[in-house]
């Protein structure tokens, strides 16, 4: 599988507010996250100083569970 760059990366997760972790298998928010860490030894993207895996080379991308809302103020999900 090819390796995305941090670009590629931060893109695909840019509206994700929760995500289910590739190594410890549980929905993990991921809502303010400002950078990925790739350990190369183990082919994998980590964020929250290398606790929760979004990428890997077997898996790809971790699934996303949850969305950020777009809409000002949404009284549906609260997500403001």
């Amino acid at each position: 599988m090819i390796t995305p760059n941090i670009k590629q990366l931060s893109k695909h997760f840019h509206n994700a507010k929760e995500i289910k972790c590739l190594d410890l298998g549980i929905s993990v928010n991921i809502n303010h996250v400002e950078n990925f860490t790739f350990d190369k030894l183990k082919e994998r993207y980590y964020v929250s100083g290398g606790i929760i895996c979004v990428w890997n080379n077997i898996d790809g991308y971790a699934t996303i569970t949850k969305n950020k809302c777009n809409t000002p103020n949404c009284k549906k999900c609260n997500c403001r």
